[in-house]
């Protein structure tokens, strides 16, 4: 299995980035392309690039600022497990991005959508 973390400072307070990050549904306010996300039951289906993507909420935990999805349907995966931490560093935060990924050849495609999603991120409190 392979493995990777991502992970960008952006000039926002903990609490206004986990307001975002932590909220499930909300991932098309600050995903780049997403076109429409609808939720059911514990998933979330992503519209995006025309392709449709299931995803399954893990796990959220507002005392550590994480949340844990993994991919079901609709990538070429045989295993996806994602992390996402909201990191105080002051009035700053790091967010961090853990992909976990079989087939490892799909670990840079991750990676690379990730890195771009939090890069905008960062841009809009930039």
């Amino acid at each position: 299995m392979a493995e990777e973390t991502v992970a960008v400072d952006i000039n926002a307070t903990p609490d206004v980035l986990w307001g975002m990050l932590g909220d499930f549904e909300g991932i098309g306010g600050f995903f780049p392309g997403i076109e429409s996300v609808v939720i059911e039951e514990d998933d979330r289906v992503l519209n995006l690039a025309g392709m449709e993507i299931r995803e399954r909420l893990i796990s959220r935990d507002d005392e550590s600022s994480t949340l844990v999805y993994s991919i079901v349907d609709g990538v070429p995966v045989e295993f996806h497990k994602a992390t996402i931490t909201v990191v105080p560093r002051g009035e700053h935060s790091t967010v961090t991005w853990k992909i976990e990924c079989e087939p490892a050849e799909m670990l840079p495609v991750f990676a690379s959508t990730y890195t771009s999603a939090l890069e905008d991120l960062k841009k809009r409190f930039a």
